[in-house]
């Protein structure tokens, strides 16, 4: 994380009076807010022109994960000084959903490319890219995986005389083909564009107090609906 959004961060952590955990890793949930005796998790995010850079390597799973996890969310804006914020905007998970729904559908295609093609590498393929042998050497399965394999693995996978069989590189062949189509159905950093915010309710004034307002008020209505759905 760059210095400058680093800073940021840490600011927007001690005006909500949020939490981090001391052994917290880069994918870790960012901070925590403690409230009414729940760990409420947060993403924090921060812009100095208006939009919102996500992740690199954005995909699938990072949609999972802050679903699955109920994850709120706090942006700054700092679009005036790039040390002091103009303000905050708060969005429950269920604000977030519209972003989340568009960014899946984005990625769909690839994803359904991502598990289907490559079911299709079959050994007519791997002659067409290594030739017709009796046996394949390491040399030759390198070629296709390069350095996504280690050495052991390189070994463990022979199965013929101090090489592999045609059956055996069309295994590695297909999760070569899987690794890159998956890869390639990653973004890199999509932002959140700036009128995703357009009507939100600005947090300027005693902001630790009223992140607390809203998160509350988030929680009474989702109860409330769960309750009418029971």
């Amino acid at each position: 994380m760059p210095i400058q959004d680093d800073s940021r961060e840490n600011q927007m952590i001690d005006r909500f009076n949020l939490t981090v955990p001391p052994d917290r890793k880069r994918a870790d949930i960012d901070a925590h807010l403690k409230i009414d005796g729940l760990d409420i998790p947060f993403e924090l995010k921060s812009t100095t022109n208006g939009s919102i850079a996500t992740a690199r390597d954005f995909g699938m799973g990072h949609i999972e994960k802050w679903r699955a996890n109920q994850i709120h969310w706090l942006f700054g804006f700092y679009l005036t000084e790039e040390d002091k914020a103009d303000y905050f905007i708060y969005c429950s998970p269920d604000d977030m959903e519209k972003w989340y729904s568009y960014m899946e559908a984005y990625i769909k295609p690839d994803i359904v490319l991502g598990e289907n093609l490559p079911g299709h590498v079959d050994e007519n393929l791997v002659q067409v890219i290594l030739g017709d042998k009796d046996v394949y050497t390491k040399d030759d399965a390198f070629s296709i995986m390069k350095k996504q394999y280690t050495a052991e693995e390189y070994t463990r996978l022979m199965d013929a005389d101090d090489g592999y069989t045609l059956g055996r590189m069309t295994e590695i062949l297909r999760a070569r083909a899987e690794y890159v189509i998956a890869r390639g159905s990653t973004l890199n950093n999509p932002h959140i564009p700036a009128n995703f915010f357009n009507g939100r309710e600005h947090i300027v004034e005693e902001p630790a107090i009223k992140l607390r307002e809203l998160v509350r008020a988030y929680l009474r209505n989702k109860r409330a609906t769960e309750e009418a759905a029971a």
